[in-house]
């Protein structure tokens, strides 16, 4: 069984990762929370997944060593920005993962402009979080009971993601010198499914 995520942890295993890898497992956290803003914007009708595609398609240019425009990147940044939902504003169970997969978008492209390690950490959390709201929306959870951490921390999705960000890491730290980075796009652009098990279409 995974354990609980640590913050901490994670931001010290990331930092022993060159910033290509790093950017690879801050990539790898955005195109699983990506199904989730589409499933938003199917839902309520609103939103730009546009927005959100170009910020990882600018992030995978950069890992496989081509150049983007800083006057683009900062486009983008800004429409990422603009396509966060506002949670006062919507009401389902699709929000919060919205919001975390924008954000994550936002928070790729910083990481291009200040390669600050501390962001992908920030995205791994967001990766967390997400699954752990959906579970207590899913199971109808009751915030208040005391054995809430732990039955979360059970739960499939859960483990299924805590696992995941473990074995990306794990993989990553294989790579010394240079990526395997047609292996990585293979097998990490455009997930069928989201961390949270919602499809890309549907």
């Amino acid at each position: 069984m995974e354990k609980e995520f640590d913050h901490g942890e994670v931001l010290q295993r990331l930092k022993r990762l060159s910033f290509l890898s790093a950017l690879a497992f801050l990539l790898s956290c955005a195109e699983r929370l990506y199904p989730n803003y589409l499933a938003f914007l199917r839902h309520h009708g609103w939103g730009n997944a546009d927005a959100i595609r170009e910020s990882l398609d600018l992030g995978w240019t950069v890992l496989e060593g081509g150049n983007v425009d800083g006057d683009r990147i900062d486009d983008v940044r800004s429409r990422c920005q603009d396509a966060e939902p506002d949670t006062e504003h919507f009401d389902s169970v699709y929000v919060s993962p919205a919001l975390d997969a924008a954000s994550v978008a936002g928070i790729l492209l910083d990481f291009i402009r200040a390669k600050d390690v501390n962001s992908v950490a920030e995205a791994a959390s967001l990766c967390r979080d997400t699954v752990d709201m959906y579970i207590q929306e899913l199971e109808s959870m009751d915030a208040n009971a005391p054995d809430l951490e732990a039955r979360i921390l059970a739960h499939p999705l859960m483990q299924r993601e805590l696992a995941r960000q473990r074995g990306d890491i794990e993989r990553l730290s294989e790579y010394v010198e240079t990526l395997d980075v047609e292996s990585l796009k293979s097998d990490w652009r455009s997930p069928s499914t989201s961390n949270i098990g919602l499809p890309t279409t549907g």
